[in-house]
């Protein structure tokens, strides 16, 4: 997160006089700042991440300053209707360091299958969407049919129309979730060593150069605009 706040003493002068009558136009030059910062940092998440997801680009949100409360913050969205939220997956892109663990992983560590230390990359076989990942439908598919949903009434009963299974590690083959494409046996999600990260998105660097550069003319032109 990044708050966005006016700083009296780093103001020139004339916007100095014009703080105490006119908040409202202060509030409004804060929020577009914000604005300006979202958009700054889309773009770089553009530029630093392999064909980001629109759910990630859209992920981040901007709190209005008001006039009560002349501060504005960006951040990222802690929420997400179905999977993890954008907040937690990137924050080892943001501050480097080890992953967390997804939700998948978290159902088969539950059921024994993979430790706590492992984690699950895309296999060979498994078919990319256009963002570089593995479509959510074939995840959820892929955990019913091994049988380690939370909730056992949706893993996959019948077992003609299971295509997943596990394999366990054997010599060089990798633990995890295959399935046979005629007589071949083509990996899906196979378990690696928790993978670490380096900082790619530099939030606050971005966030507080695009700060210096808007904050003070937007304040001006929301003040020209709102209060003559």
């Amino acid at each position: 997160m990044f708050k966005i706040a006016t700083n009296l003493g780093k103001l020139p002068r004339d916007l100095q006089k014009f703080m105490a009558r006119s908040r409202f136009a202060v509030a409004v030059g804060i929020t577009w700042t914000g604005q300006d910062i979202k958009k700054e940092l889309q773009a770089e998440m553009q530029a630093v991440f392999d064909r980001p997801t629109r759910f990630t680009l859209n992920s981040l949100g901007i709190k209005p300053a008001t006039k009560r409360d002349l501060n504005g913050k960006v951040f990222f969205r802690d929420f997400a209707p179905k999977g993890v939220a954008a907040g937690r997956y990137l924050e080892s892109q943001i501050e480097g360091g080890e992953r967390r663990a997804k939700r998948s992983e978290l159902h088969l560590r539950k059921h024994g299958r993979l430790k706590r230390d492992e984690f699950l990359v895309p296999g060979k076989g498994a078919r990319l969407n256009q963002y570089g990942n593995i479509p959510r439908a074939q995840v959820t598919k892929a955990l019913s049919d091994v049988g380690v949903q939370w909730d056992p009434g949706q893993n996959t009963k019948d077992k003609k129309k299971r295509k997943y299974f596990w394999l366990p590690k054997a010599g060089r083959r990798l633990a995890g979730i295959y399935f046979r494409q005629g007589r071949k046996t083509k990996s899906f999600m196979v378990a690696v060593r928790q993978p670490a990260y380096r900082r790619r998105l530099d939030f606050d660097g971005v966030s507080r150069k695009e700060a210096d550069r808007k904050l003070t003319p937007n304040i001006k032109k929301a003040i020209k605009r709102y209060a003559k």
